[in-house]
């Protein structure tokens, strides 16, 4: 056990001396040039991660925007062969019938909008414009598929 005078002398702050020496130096030295490099690390690393999402995130945009083209031109194509093949036939056979006639009219299919029924969740991502367009003329093909079909009906009531 230690004697109170010794305690006495070592509590009473003269035991750390501050002193420079070579040691020392080189030590403080050697920290500073470790924090330094240290921060050249992560600021260089944050710039390479950055760099890296903004080529993520354009390419991701590039992808979003491709699919969406793919998409407008589906939809287009379905709206193009329906009425190629359903409303410019109508057209065809109503122009040449005389007032009162009436004609057997072929069938027309049940859901000829396989695009647009399948992509619905899809189509949100087109503008807003496109998207208002898109739905309209849907909307008139299934008016029009759905009077076909009343016109058949009575057509062959009628016979």
């Amino acid at each position: 056990m230690m004697d109170p005078a010794t305690i006495q002398a070592t509590t009473s702050g003269s035991w750390f001396e501050a002193k420079l020496t070579l040691d020392g130096l080189l030590t403080f030295v050697g920290g500073l040039l470790a924090f330094f490099a240290i921060l050249y690390q992560v600021r260089h690393s944050d710039r390479g991660l950055q760099g890296q999402l903004d080529e993520e995130k354009r390419r991701y945009a590039e992808a979003a925007k491709a699919e969406n083209l793919a998409l407008a031109r589906a939809l287009l194509m379905e709206i193009d062969h329906f009425y190629m093949g359903y409303v410019w036939t109508l057209h065809v056979i109503f122009r040449g019938l005389q007032p009162g006639q009436l004609t057997p009219l072929r069938s027309m299919p049940s859901d000829p909008f396989t695009i647009y029924r399948s992509c619905g969740a899809q189509i949100g991502r087109l503008p807003s414009g496109v998207v208002a367009n898109v739905v309209r003329a849907y909307a008139g093909a299934q008016w029009l598929i759905d009077r076909v079909t009343d016109y058949r009906e009575a057509y062959f009531m009628v016979r």
